[in-house]
């Protein structure tokens, strides 16, 4: 297998991955839960062209139909503050996207809807990137300080379903075998883009950052950096996060949010391969620095 043909299938599985991550096809095989339970989640709303080439000579014969949708998901960190990833923002103009609070379904005109008035993204934030070790052998990097926060144009306005998350110091601990909760909506299996309505959860078993390590590594040579971690599902079936839950938080039982949805192989099948979160715990000085009011 020469370097040429190994680094094409790098890039189409960048390109599959990317895929994975920004659009909408959220928790599979997860459970519906109400707002209450989860008052800091969010998600962020705008119009996209589904239906046509934005820069092809084809927008001049055929009319775009302009859809808005759930596309990420978010935390809620302060009264002005949005926790996110940093890929959630990409080519997303400031002015199109809306964040929803308080409810559980997408939609719901009941919900407390604001704008973003800047974003902050990681300024070490990458992609992905291929480094080479030797001649014929590179490992890639993916995703790298994938974390953002979004500045609101006012302030979030909190009730009983309206709430911030908690967010732990660089000091706090959690190892191998702790359960976490990821949320966020849409499809409810890995097979189909069927949105779901309803904000949707799943437990999540933290693994050994060196386990994760060595299975991304193993099975596409993926490198996974200090700044993220692992998690499998916490069930006897295959469930987990997907595309659309990008950004969305995971959420500890004593609710402190301690990882931030970034990339997986295969939605919800984290038996396969282990989802990977932004840790936040890692980047504690960054938000807290980045977030003041």
């Amino acid at each position: 297998m020469n370097k040429f043909y190994k680094i094409s299938c790098v890039l189409v599985y960048i390109l599959f991955l990317g895929y994975y991550s920004v659009n909408a096809e959220p928790i599979v095989n997860g459970d519906i839960v109400q707002i209450k339970h989860y008052p800091y989640q969010v998600y962020l709303s705008a119009f996209s062209i589904p239906t046509c080439f934005k820069d092809s000579w084809l927008i001049k014969l055929f009319p775009c139909i302009l859809k808005k949708g759930l596309f990420c998901g978010g935390s809620i960190i302060n009264k002005r503050y949005i926790l996110t990833a940093a890929h959630c923002l990409e080519n997303k103009k400031l002015r199109k996207v809306e964040i929803y609070a308080g409810t559980n379904q997408i939609g719901d005109s009941n919900a407390q809807v604001h704008t973003a008035q800047a974003f902050i993204t990681h300024p070490r934030y990458n992609k992905y990137m291929l480094k080479f070790i030797k001649k014929d052998l590179f490992k890639e990097r993916f995703m790298m300080n994938d974390i953002a926060l979004i500045y609101l144009n006012e302030d979030i306005q909190f009730t009983e379903v309206i709430r911030p998350v908690k967010l732990p110091k660089s000091d706090y601990e959690f190892n191998e075998g702790h359960v976490a909760v990821v949320t966020g909506w849409g499809g409810i299996k890995h097979d189909t883009m069927t949105l779901s309505k309803f904000l949707q959860a799943s437990k999540q078993r933290v693994i050994s950052w060196e386990t994760c390590v060595k299975e991304w590594h193993t099975k596409l040579l993926t490198a996974i950096d200090a700044g993220m971690m692992c998690a499998v599902s916490n069930h006897d079936w295959p469930s987990g996060p997907c595309m659309g839950d990008s950004g969305g938080p995971f959420v500890d039982g004593k609710g402190y949010q301690i990882g931030i949805t970034s990339f997986g192989y295969e939605c919800g099948k984290t038996h396969e391969l282990p989802e990977v979160y932004v840790n936040v715990v890692a980047y504690a000085k960054w938000i807290r620095e980045n977030s003041i009011i």
